[in-house]
């Protein structure tokens, strides 16, 4: 993580850290974990994406509004899977980030429909 910053040699990896080197702790130990969780993501938010794409290029609001709500409908549980796996990350959850990400997807789906339809 010695990119952008110089390496603190008195850094020790397996203490918990504080403030910035919590973050440079916790996004070298998770970064693959948080990247596939974010690639889910944006895999749920594809059919959004076409549904707009699709009523740009046909130019027609009658096919934009439901293509919107369907698409945000699915998008939603995809988002609020995603916030609540990366704060589980932040919390020290010991589970692999599939299990991770299947449990927050759970919790947060019907909850998220609405307010995917509608955002």
């Amino acid at each position: 993580m010695g990119l952008f910053f110089a390496e603190d040699p008195h850094f020790d990896e397996t203490k918990r850290q504080t403030g910035f080197y919590r973050y440079r702790q916790l996004l070298s130990a998770r970064f693959g974990r948080w990247w596939k969780t974010n690639l889910l993501t944006m895999a749920g938010f594809a059919p959004l994406t076409a549904g707009i794409s699709y009523a740009i290029l046909s130019s027609s609001v009658l096919v934009l509004l439901p293509c919107s709500l369907l698409g945000g409908m699915i998008a939603g549980p995809f988002l609020a899977g995603m916030y609540d796996a990366v704060l589980r990350g932040l919390r020290d959850d010991p589970k692999p980030w599939w299990e991770c990400w299947k449990q927050a997807w759970r919790q947060n789906w019907k909850g998220s429909l609405v307010p995917g339809a509608l955002m």
